[in-house]
């Protein structure tokens, strides 16, 4: 559970999920990848799906998730670069 990177795994003892942590607020940029936003932050606009946790999460930085503003993997798939030059 603590090895998702996007909290999107949890599980359960005696019906019991364990999901959230306890930490202080911490932006961290994946190389390559996803904004990680830990320790809870308050994203206003957005539909949060049943059991999504706001402890935890990723958004989007490449602009291809079908999942905006949350991240989905697609920087994988589209093999994103953050150094590559923007196009103009």
């Amino acid at each position: 559970m603590k090895s998702c990177p996007s909290g999107a795994l949890s599980c359960s003892v005696d019906g019991v999920e364990h999901r959230d942590q306890d930490r202080e607020p911490v932006i961290f940029i994946a190389p390559n990848g996803s904004y990680a936003i830990m320790g809870g932050a308050d994203l206003k606009g957005v539909e949060w799906g049943e059991g999504a946790s706001r402890e935890h999460f990723d958004l989007c930085r490449c602009g291809q998730s079908k999942n905006k503003p949350f991240c989905n993997g697609a920087h994988w798939l589209h093999h994103f670069d953050e150094h590559a030059p923007k196009p103009e």
